[in-house]
Parts: C-alpha cells; sequence; structure tokens
C-alpha cells in the first residue's frame, strides 16, 4: 500500500470506521489514483509548456470537482461529508488561482489554450 492509500484508509478508518464497505474504498482508491495520475500528467504538460499556468489551475481544480462528486456518488453524501469535511461544491477551487499564478514564473508558452483533454469525463462513466 502506498502512502496515499495508507492516508486515505487512515481517514476511513478514523471517520468512518473500521468495519467500513471495503468495496466502496476500493473505489474510492481507484478515483483518488485517477486524480493522482492527472495531476502528474498536468504537471508534466506545466513543465513542458502544453498548458499555461492559468490552464493547469483551471483543470486541476475541474479534475479534483469530478474526483469529488465521483467520490461521493459512491460513498453517498453523509459519508462523503464525514470523510472529506464538507460538501464537493464546498471544496472547489482547492488551487487559488491568484495565490498559484503570484508563485508561478511566467514564461512565454508556444501553445496557448488548456492543452489536452485528460479523459475528465471518463473519470465517472462507471458509476
Amino acid at each position: 500500500m502506498d502512502v496515499h492509500h495508507e492516508e486515505l484508509q487512515a481517514m476511513v478508518e478514523s471517520f468512518l470506521g473500521a468495519d467500513y464497505d471495503v468495496e466502496k474504498v476500493r473505489h474510492v482508491f481507484a478515483l483518488q489514483d485517477a486524480l493522482h495520475q492527472g495531476q502528474a500528467s498536468l504537471v508534466g504538460f506545466l513543465t513542458e509548456q502544453v498548458v499555461t499556468p492559468e490552464g493547469y489551475v483551471d483543470q486541476f481544480n475541474q479534475l479534483l470537482l469530478k474526483t469529488f462528486v465521483a467520490c461521493e456518488k459512491v460513498l453517498g453524501s453523509q459519508d462523503f461529508e464525514c470523510l472529506f469535511g464538507a460538501a464537493p461544491s464546498d471544496l472547489q477551487g482547492y488551487i487559488d488561482k491568484k495565490t498559484f499564478l503570484s508563485s508561478v514564473r511566467r514564461v512565454p508558452s508556444t501553445i496557448q489554450g488548456l492543452g489536452p483533454d485528460l479523459g475528465l469525463a471518463d473519470m465517472t462513466s462507471n458509476l
């Protein structure tokens, strides 16, 4: 089990109980893995200037929201709020754009726009 899974497992045990539905936890693990893979892809796109810093923030926040919404579908609203502390709509804007942009050195990009589609729509297709 990697660190991300260990942290999430500890949260599940603390907030939902050690005997919480194993299948739901596995599904949330898979969604979290997809989030981390998506974030790694976005960091690569940002580094390679395929996506602008603004695009990175927008796409990451969209990815995070879609992940939270998918997790809520798996867990149910009450258990989602117990685990993550709030409803998905209250957790939006995880990366504050103004703060992020002020900390990133601006490098002119040869490619404008938001970069490639990360398959965000596919994330919830099997729920």
